[in-house]
């Protein structure tokens, strides 16, 4: 019971990291790490289509935290179990 605690727990703080992550993706300076969700957008809409703003947006910012989510998921329980 106890480990499973733990384990939402590291899910709870590891969406956080993602989605807060996410966000700050958004910066000029760090854009270059927003990749996994431009390649989403490039995906649906193609690299040239005509994507709605706000659509990409959306899609851009859901994947980069879930990508980034899973990243500090990861490395959340490598760090719990030495």
């Amino acid at each position: 019971m106890r480990r499973a605690a733990q384990m939402k727990r590291r899910i709870a703080i590891a969406i956080v990291i993602g989605l807060f992550i996410s966000l700050l993706l958004v910066f000029p300076p760090l854009q270059f790490l927003g990749f996994p969700g431009v390649l989403a957008v490039m995906w649906i809409w193609g690299p040239h289509g005509p994507a709605p703003d706000i659509a990409a947006l959306t899609v851009m910012l859901t994947v980069n935290a879930s990508i980034y989510s899973l990243i500090s998921l990861g490395v959340l329980s490598l760090r719990a179990n030495p």
